[in-house]
């Protein structure tokens, strides 16, 4: 089975990494513990800034109802998004929030760029919901 090429691209962007740290001289293993710990430190402090943001009202509701959120219903609703409203209709509610999630991060790098950068290689790391019946937002 091939990778879709947001997949394929994002094993290259990763091999390229790992490629370029072990080059610098640090052990692989060092190197996947830093990527790791750098991916999950973006993330929180997303999800960390979203929530002050939709508690200032500064944007729609993000993160406080997963994929239940304002912000993402209307996001939806956006002729632009017609192919992530097809991913819900489809029962992909994840990946849609998920590119959601990213839009709205672009949204907000125009301003604060370092942590809101939806091209960084944490972004393509984006964390995958757990396989249970429950939201991984919930």
């Amino acid at each position: 089975m091939e990778a879709d090429p947001e997949t394929a691209a994002t094993y290259r962007r990763l091999a390229q990494f790992l490629e370029d740290e072990e080059r610098a001289g640090l052990p692989r293993a060092e190197v996947v513990d830093k990527l790791v710990k750098e991916v999950a430190f973006t993330h929180l402090n997303r999800l960390v800034a979203f929530k002050m943001m939709e508690a200032r009202k500064l944007i729609r509701g993000t993160v406080d109802k997963g994929t239940e959120s304002n912000g993402f219903k209307f996001y939806l609703a956006d002729p632009a998004h017609a192919d992530e409203y097809a991913q819900c209709q489809s029962g992909d509610a994840d990946t849609a929030y998920r590119y959601f999630l990213l839009w709205q991060c672009a949204q907000i790098a125009t301003e604060v760029r370092v942590l809101f950068d939806p091209e960084t290689l944490a972004s393509r790391l984006f964390p995958r919901p757990r396989h249970s019946t429950r939201s991984w937002a919930s």
